[in-house]
């Protein structure tokens, strides 16, 4: 006879995961489907890095109740009002990630082309197709598919770790987190303001992603979004900068199997079991 006290695990329900952020522009459409971070769903960008204990998910929901009788007993409740907020931190320093947090608008950086990559060599390594002087030994500078990619939210920044004797091979320090490739552009730019205010409160379609250790994945679509009533910024020598990004949850007309009529709704959650883990 199975005790209780030895309260078994399902295993095949028991894993780990770190859940990444990708956001995109309201209303920027997503089809049900496994996402892999090396070819993201059109229009998304990975805003990187989380502090891997901070993602939070909430729902409340507030209902009418009605009791009835004597001694009063609970006989009727009623879904009256939902609330949704989510909660990450990110490990980052950078103005592209501080924009969703401040959700007024869309920073710019005024970045401007240096040149192209013509080859690369491998993920740190890479020859740039002209000579370019823009470009010293520590010099920080972006690299873009296009140049209006040189604000994207995911444009991956470096620094010129060394130049080669050719004036066109550089060596980057530290790696990208993305190997680039060849055709694409390198900027520069030189400050980037951003102003705290405005009655601007812009809308973002979030797409909070696991990937666990057995091979399943499962994602949190929110359909519309706006950043969260409270943002703190601290810059502390104890730890690195961190951005904390909190958005609320707005509701939008949705198709909702079995129920056959539209219903008003918050976040889809969306789960796809293991195909290729194995057991240990």
């Amino acid at each position: 006879m199975a005790a209780t006290f030895e309260n078994l695990i399902n295993l095949t329900e028991t894993s780990l995961a770190i859940q990444r952020l990708l956001i995109a522009p309201f209303p920027t459409a997503w089809t049900p489907a496994r996402i892999d971070l090396a070819s993201l769903p059109t229009g998304f960008s990975d805003l990187g890095a989380v502090v891997e204990d901070s993602p939070s998910f909430s729902v409340t929901r507030s209902k009418f109740q009605l009791d009835a009788g004597i001694p009063a007993i609970r006989q009727f409740e009623a879904v009256i009002g939902l609330e949704g907020s989510f909660e990450v931190a990110l490990h980052s320093t950078s103005w592209r990630k501080i924009q969703f947090a401040l959700g007024n608008l869309t920073s710019t950086a005024s970045a401007t082309i240096v040149t192209t990559i013509a080859s690369v060599t491998n993920q740190n390594v890479i020859t740039l197709a002209t000579t370019s002087g823009s470009l010293p030994v520590g010099r920080q500078f972006v690299i873009a598919t296009n140049t209006p990619g040189f604000d994207s939210a995911d444009a991956v920044e470096t620094r010129v770790g060394s130049v080669a004797s050719n004036g066109l091979t550089y060596a980057l320090a530290p790696t990208p987190v993305h190997t680039p490739t060849a055709g694409q552009y390198v900027g520069i730019y030189d400050s980037v303001c951003q102003f705290v205010g405005t009655t601007c409160l812009k809308q973002y379609v979030l797409l909070a992603v696991a990937d666990f250790i057995d091979g399943s994945q499962a994602i949190h679509q929110f359909f519309k979004v706006t950043p969260g009533d409270e943002f703190t910024l601290e810059i502390r020598p104890s730890e690195n900068m961190r951005v904390p990004l909190s958005f609320n949850a707005l509701g939008v007309s949705q198709s909702v199997p079995p129920l056959t009529n539209q219903q008003l709704v918050i976040a889809r959650l969306c789960y796809f079991p293991s195909l290729t883990g194995e057991p240990c």
